[in-house]
Formats: structure tokens, C-alpha cells, sequence
């Protein structure tokens, strides 16, 4: 598929490769501005990771991995070495409940954490100390959970329903199911059984409001806590939406290329202030080799109210996984293979217009 001319867009971001020290603005004027700045860069070692999905670190910095088709979510130290498995079918908790294909990982105000079994449709919780705690799962038909968010005693969940076509779920820390908001807009017509699963929803919790976006609508939308729309805003262009979903149209056939063109490459992050949604471009043959070096990740940046700042921001094979007011953290791969978690300071923006 041919990609879009990104001229079309407000900026574009200048990358430089894996040694690349600040990430830049080049705007309309060609002033430079900086985005983020480069903290350092740690190396994750100690171990085999096979398919890196969620991601998260804790308050002590260390790195938390789910490695996807292992069927482990790792703990690696703040140094990026790797120390155990605490979520593993070779670890006694989960005997009784095998751990399928771990995806999205999160934290609470408490330091609990929260991952979602893609295979097995559960979400499962640990302490502070990475202690089984519960698990249970998802409600629905069919939902697979895709995305994660955790405040207040609530567990945010986004993942299409097939029926009912609502993909933000709201769950006790218990299991016991809450509501469902947010449907779906895409029209699924045409595509695979499964293709509810390929609409990948992804949710950010922001104090008093949830956000989320779809990867096959690029419709942000924001609800409050209990489920009551705020706005809605179509803000990528129509032209790049129709493009991939033409592309969509034209491989629905082939499950495994699907998967990979758009799967589990979106996200959506916040710094407060402002929010990042992330957007993965189709790689061109399944699966390519070197996968991870040949991914492509764009961010648009938005205001609190859906407004675009910037779009069309080009981070290269750096995949923006968690976001502070201070702190922006990036998974890139090496040329030798090697995952590497980047730390950037987040700069506010001047001078866009």
C-alpha cells in the first residue's frame, strides 16, 4: 500500500535513528522545538523476549514486560535486567488458571497490577510486591481486552463487544461488571467473524473523564466516569482513514496479515494537559523480518478537548508506551535485536503555529 503524503499534516518529526538524542518539531516555518529530550536508554537483558506487547514501569523504576506469545509477563530491574517471571504458567498460582497471551499492563494508585490474558479473556491483579491477588473473566460476548486503566477501585477495560458493539467496560476490582459505553461506529460488514477482535479500542483514564480511540475509526471520543459522552471528534483526516480501511478491505481474507497490519500498534496517553494517540503503519509482508526494526509509529497531539496541535508526527520504530507530566518512555529496537526502554523529559511546545 502506498503510505499518504505526510505533507498534508501540521509537522512532521524529524528522527535521526536509535542514537538520536532529543526528538524535534520541524513546523511550518521550520523552526525546530523540542518535543522530548533524551534521558538515557536501557538495555533489556537477561533473557529471550519473544513478543513484546504491554509495558509498564513502577514507581522503584522497574520495568514490568508482558512477553505476548511466552504467555509471561517479566520484571525486569531498573537497570534492565531481567529478575523473574511473576506471571507465568510455571509459577503455582496460576496452575488452576493458565495464563494465555498476556497484553496490556497497568498500574494503580497503589502500586497493584493489572493485565489482561488476550487468549483467556481475564484480567488478572497482583500486589505491590507482584503477589496473586485475583483474577477473573471479562463479561460479555466475546471481548477480548485489549486495553487497560486503573483509578479509584475501578478497572477500565477497553475491548469490543460483538453484539452490543460498546468497548469501554467498567469492572469491580472483584470481576463484578459495572457498565459498558462508548459503541463502536465501524461497520463491520464484509470483514471476518472475528473482526470485532481487529477493532482494537484503546482507553486513557484522566481524572474525571475516560478518552478512548479506535483503530479502525480514528474517532476520539471522551465519556465521563459513568459512562456519559463529552464529545466526539473525527480529527484525522479523511483521506488516511479511508486509505486503511481500504487496505483492510482488501487482505479481510487473510487473518494473520490483518493481525499484523494493525494490531495492538494504536494507543492513547496523556500528560495532563495534553493527549498522544498513537497509530502503527502497516508493515508490508507477514510477518517481516526484522519486525520490531521495521515498525513505524506516527503520534497526533491534542488538547484535553479533542483539538489537534500536531499530526502526522513520525517516532520511527520508538513506541511511546507510558506518559507523565515529566516523563515520556519509548520501546525501540536495536539493529542487533536488542529491546531498549528510552527515557525522555517532556518539553512543553512553543511556537507550532
Amino acid at each position: 500500500m502506498k503510505y499518504l503524503n505526510f505533507a498534508f499534516f501540521l509537522a512532521l518529526l524529524i528522527v535521526t535513528g536509535c542514537g538520536q538524542n532529543n526528538i524535534k518539531l520541524s513546523g511550518p516555518k521550520k523552526d525546530k522545538t523540542e518535543l522530548f529530550s533524551l534521558i538515557d536508554s536501557i538495555a533489556l537483558t537477561g533473557t529471550d523476549l519473544k513478543e513484546v506487547m504491554g509495558i509498564t514501569v513502577t514507581k522503584n523504576n522497574e520495568i514490568i514486560v508482558c512477553n505476548y506469545n511466552a504467555g509471561k509477563v517479566l520484571l525486569f530491574d531498573s537497570t534492565g535486567r531481567y529478575q523473574r517471571d511473576i506471571i507465568s504458567n510455571e509459577i503455582p498460582a496460576f496452575k488452576k488458571h493458565k495464563v494465555g497471551y498476556p497484553l496490556a499492563v497497568t498500574l494503580d494508585e497503589k502500586g497493584f497490577i493489572y493485565v489482561s490474558d488476550n487468549k483467556y479473556r481475564r484480567i488478572i491483579i497482583l500486589n505491590d510486591k507482584f503477589q496473586y491477588v485475583n483474577s477473573f473473566i471479562i463479561s460479555g460476548h466475546h471481548i477480548s481486552p485489549i486495553s487497560l486503566a486503573v483509578g479509584n477501585g475501578t478497572i477500565f477495560m477497553g475491548g469490543c463487544d460483538k453484539e452490543t458493539g460498546e468497548y469501554v467496560h467498567a469492572y469491580t476490582t472483584n470481576g463484578a461488571h459495572i457498565r459498558s459505553f462508548r459503541k463502536s461506529k465501524t461497520d463491520f460488514e464484509g470483514l471476518p467473524h472475528f473482526s470485532p477482535i481487529l477493532n482494537y479500542p484503546f482507553i486513557y483514564l484522566d481524572h474525571d473523564r475516560i478518552f478512548s480511540v479506535e483503530s479502525m475509526d480514528y474517532n476520539l471520543t471522551a465519556n465521563d466516569l459513568k459512562g456519559k459522552p463529552l464529545f466526539s471528534n473525527n480529527y484525522v483526516s479523511d483521506l488516511y482513514t479511508s486509505d486503511v480501511l481500504t487496505h483492510l478491505q482488501s487482505i479481510k481474507n487473510d487473518y494473520a496479515e490483518v493481525d499484523n497490519e494493525l494490531s495492538k500498534q494504536f494507543g492513547i496517553y496523556g500528560d495532563g494537559e495534553r493527549l498522544f494517540v498513537k497509530h502503527g503503519m502497516p508493515t508490508a509482508a507477514h510477518p517481516p523480518e526484522n519486525y520490531y526494526l521495521k515498525r513505524r509509529f506516527m503520534l497526533d497531539l491534542l488538547n484535553r478537548a479533542g483539538e489537534p496541535l500536531l499530526q502526522g508526527v513520525d517516532t520511527g520504530n520508538e513506541d511511546l508506551f507510558q506518559l507523565s507530566a515529566n516523563r515520556a518512555l519509548f520501546l525501540n529496537c536495536t539493529p542487533s535485536g536488542t529491546f531498549q526502554i528510552k527515557r525522555y523529559k517532556t518539553l512543553k511546545i512553543k511556537n507550532v503555529s
